[in-house]
């Protein structure tokens, strides 16, 4: 694919967290399609080969697969050696993986409230801790938290997401001003209501769809694949002098 060279991400080595979801695997292919190495972390192996799968045989080269559960937080260090053992650096970091498990307030339990902070937020700070360690010596790098639109707004049912992506938020405007002088670009995306496995039980209830695109100023449910543009934005040079900022791609949801 023939890419403008401001947005060119060829050759960049990419780590994916949640690879195998609706936006993980989005960026993935589109890093792939662009020329990126892609080491995409993902729990469920049969994601990982669903991936591989939807991907060509020169891209499929340049995708490595770690099955790897972030819960498992001791354990990012080793995950990390062994990507760049594998893959020599690491350019860029997509802190994309995330869990919900909806329900009301009252009824959240610490067994579902640590799962959601662990994946969302604790492992987010602790994967691009231990990313940055090796951007250091680079004198480069690049990490994009994935957050959400509820990490801005609140909404009912969903206290430990949108405690956690509020996190995500205001750790990414943290690390940006440690790390600028070390020339490690830290952003965030907040994706508003996306079309991805996560939401479909959601989706397939039409009110619900009809009360949600009543309050998005384009009116529809966005697609994984429109946050890609603005992956590559800040992955890329075109996004040379961003840092610490929270990019919304919610159809305009957050604007009213």
């Amino acid at each position: 694919m023939k890419t403008d060279p401001l947005f060119s991400v060829e050759g960049k080595v990419t780590l994916v967290t949640g690879a195998g979801g609706g936006i993980g695997s989005s960026l993935s292919r589109a890093f792939l399609a662009r020329g990126a190495t892609v080491a995409a972390v993902e729990r469920d192996p049969a994601l990982l080969e669903q991936l591989a799968k939807q991907v060509g045989a020169d891209e499929r080269a340049r995708l490595h697969g770690y099955a790897f559960d972030l819960m498992n937080i001791e354990l990012i260090p080793n995950l990390v050696e062994r990507i760049i053992a594998h893959s020599g650096q690491i350019d860029v970091l997509v802190n994309n993986a995330g869990i919900n498990l909806p329900g009301p307030a009252n009824e959240v339990n610490q067994t579902d409230w640590d799962a959601i902070l662990t994946v969302n937020l604790k492992a987010c700070f602790f994967l691009a801790q231990e990313v940055a360690r090796y951007m250091r010596r680079q004198r480069v790098g690049r990490i994009i938290n994935i957050a959400s639109q509820l990490g801005i707004v609140g909404r009912d049912n969903c206290a430990p997401y949108t405690a956690s992506k509020g996190g995500v938020i205001l750790l990414t405007k943290s690390l940006s001003l440690e790390w600028a002088k070390d020339n490690i670009l830290v952003n965030a995306i907040a994706p508003g209501p996306l079309r991805t496995p996560m939401t479909e039980p959601f989706l397939q209830k039409p009110e619900l769809v009809q009360a949600m695109t009543q309050v998005i100023p384009l009116g529809r449910i966005g697609s994984p694949e429109e946050i890609v543009g603005a992956a590559l934005l800040l992955a890329s040079e075109a996004g040379s002098f961003i840092t610490g900022s929270v990019l919304v791609v919610d159809g305009g949801y957050t604007a009213s």
